[in-house]
């Protein structure tokens, strides 16, 4: 719910979507710009090259290393219209606004690093919407549980016995988690 309450609130149709961090809710993100929200285009930038792959295969038309996100965008003429930021430090929350056409909107969802510094002059300078977004509505709960009723989209997630826990919390630490995952009792 959290990145379709991002993306339906803040993609019109026809836009370019920058997915950075394609973890389990970054991916869902992808497939849900293309398939529910209309973006005519998605960027899904991660460090990870399983999680690349898997962005390919849930919708984006482009993938690449953070490291070389901004080279990529400027060498494919690409001007990013919402940025999604999924993993909330002050480096992807930087290359998100680098990466943001004058007039776009940042979404901040992830917080994995300490509080983010944010200088309002340069933020005033390309005229920015900044949204910190956490779950979203009732209404669009069910939006979304019915867009997978209707096979728009496929979430990824993996279901473990609930004996597991401590050991997909591990995983989750060491980012070696590829999709969501639930803990079945």
């Amino acid at each position: 719910v959290t990145p379709y309450h991002a993306l339906r609130t803040s993609v019109k149709e026809g836009q370019i979507v920058l997915c950075l961090g394609t973890g389990g809710v970054g991916l869902n993100a992808v497939a849900i710009a293309k398939s529910c929200c209309g973006a005519s285009s998605v960027v899904a930038c991660d460090v990870r090259e399983s999680s690349r792959t898997q962005a390919m295969d849930a919708g984006a038309d482009h993938v690449t290393h953070p490291d070389d996100l901004l080279k990529y965008l400027a060498e494919k003429n690409i001007f990013v219209d919402v940025a999604i930021d999924f993993v909330g430090t002050q480096t992807t929350f930087e290359l998100c606004f680098a990466a943001l056409r004058p007039g776009g909107t940042i979404n901040l969802i992830g917080f994995a690093g300490p509080p983010l510094q944010v200088n309002p002059l340069i933020t005033m300078s390309k005229d920015l919407n900044l949204r910190i977004l956490f779950w979203g509505t009732r209404d669009e709960l069910v939006e979304v549980l019915q867009a997978i009723v209707d096979g728009k989209l496929k979430p990824k997630v993996e279901t473990r016995p609930m004996s597991e826990c401590v050991q997909v919390l591990q995983e989750l630490r060491e980012g070696k988690l590829k999709n969501r995952v639930a803990l079945i009792p």
